[in-house]
């Protein structure tokens, strides 16, 4: 999966790892000083494309706000708040960004990779110190 900068999205994704890639976000031309993910979510107009891939409907500033505010609020709700941390196993791709982009908005998160072994899972999770 690699991050293309491109004037009209905030991230767009295309399939196909690159090793090493950096995912960067796209500075929008309207607030240049948009440097944390809260600036550059608040910088963005409604109905402006915010995450995008091949082949799949982007997803709106709107949108991607509501799926924060949304999932924040499933996660206060489960009574995991600021202090806490989640893991987060999904395959690259647009649903792990905004997964990622959503818990981290809410709660500490750590990406992990899928295709980790049980033993490894248990390291990152004991590592973490995740509630199970």
């Amino acid at each position: 999966m690699r991050c293309r900068d491109e004037s009209a999205t905030a991230l767009s994704f295309t399939a196909g790892p690159r090793p090493g890639a950096r995912y960067k976000p796209v500075r929008r031309p309207g607030n240049p000083d948009a440097h944390t993910l809260k600036d550059l979510l608040a910088s963005g107009a409604e109905s402006a494309p915010a995450i995008s891939a091949p082949s799949r409907r982007a997803l709106s500033f709107g949108e991607l706000r509501a799926l924060i505010a949304e999932t924040i609020a499933r996660l206060n709700g489960l009574g995991i708040g600021r202090n806490d941390r989640v893991a987060i196993v999904l395959a690259n791709g647009p649903e792990m960004a905004t997964c990622f982009m959503a818990c981290a908005s809410g709660v500490a998160s750590a990406p992990l990779n899928p295709a980790y072994r049980a033993d490894e899972f248990e390291f990152y999770l004991s590592d973490l110190k995740a509630r199970r």
